[in-house]
């Protein structure tokens, strides 16, 4: 809940902030609350995957995308190795 949001929101602060990132965008461009739905990619990685695989946040995807093996994938990955604050007490 609340601590796991507030251990993936200083994790990107302190990957994201004042680093150069490139953003991308796929057909959907907003989610059912209006928030902007965008890949975010820094030094070419894929920081959105980033956060799945190191388990503060899940993958759910209201469609398909380009992306969704390799995010469904780092997830699988963050459930059996309990990664991160999401999957922790999953032993």
């Amino acid at each position: 809940g609340r601590e796991c949001y507030a251990e993936a929101k200083n994790f990107t602060d302190f990957s994201l902030l004042n680093k150069k990132v490139e953003l991308e965008s796929e057909n959907e461009d907003k989610d059912r609350y209006n928030r902007e739905l965008r890949w975010i990619f820094i030094n070419g990685e894929n920081f959105n995957k980033i956060l799945v695989e190191k388990g503060y946040c899940v993958a759910r995807f209201d469609q398909d995308s380009r992306y969704k093996n390799e995010v469904v994938n780092a997830e699988s990955y963050a459930i059996k190795n309990s990664i991160g604050c999401k999957w922790k007490d999953n032993i």
